[in-house]
């Protein structure tokens, strides 16, 4: 049965009505999922590209962006249940190379201040270090350049650079990539057998 033909459950219209706004609005494609009462709710739209047009329906799969943050947060707090990584610990304790333009920030900052985006960090840095299994690794030599906007603890500002930091926190404390640690800590306990790898990006 096509996606979206399935019969949607009580109180499931809102899923139809995302697809539905999302054909409103010129978008060429679009996917929503909903689990409730033990069975699963579809309602897809269009294609998964202008050039490569071809249906999207309840497998189709999408590149994740910064809907990715949940993945890490999960991962990192597996490690913190099993005892290998402390949420009040400095960043240094997992990545001592951290360098920061403010060297008592970068001493000061918590993981857990990364996690609820209070670290004082600026949002990102623009700078490509690949999509190799070291990019994360790069990018912990790039935030010497990182602008502060408050100081660590002091108030909530949206960090993807503070997200790219934890992802190689997950990756040090496993020894694994990113995207092999997700795979083990979230992926796998949960069943979820078509997401991962190259859909994964921090």
């Amino acid at each position: 049965m096509q996606c979206g033909q399935r019969r949607l459950l009580p109180g499931v219209r809102r899923v139809r009505q995302l697809a539905e706004g999302a054909r409103r609005r010129g978008i060429p494609g679009a996917a929503v999922g909903l689990w409730a009462d033990g069975r699963a709710s579809y309602a897809c739209h269009g294609v998964t590209s202008v050039a490569n047009p071809l249906p999207v329906d309840e497998r189709t799969l999408f590149v994740l962006g910064s809907v990715t943050k949940t993945y890490t947060a999960t991962a990192l707090m597996r490690l913190v249940a099993e005892g290998r990584v402390e949420l009040d610990a400095p960043v240094r304790r997992y990545l001592p190379e951290l360098v920061l333009a403010d060297e008592r920030a970068a001493a000061q900052i918590t993981v857990m201040q990364l996690l609820n985006h209070t670290a004082g960090l600026d949002w990102n840095l623009v700078t490509d270090t690949g999509e190799g299994d070291d990019a994360l690794e790069g990018f912990v030599a790039e935030p010497a350049s990182l602008p502060l906007i408050g100081e660590p603890g002091a108030r909530p500002s949206y960090s993807q650079a503070g997200f790219n930091l934890l992802g190689r926190i997950v990756e040090k404390v496993t020894g694994l990539t990113y995207e092999q640690a997700v795979t083990r800590l979230v992926f796998e306990p949960m069943g979820l057998s078509d997401s991962g790898q190259p859909l994964l990006r921090r």
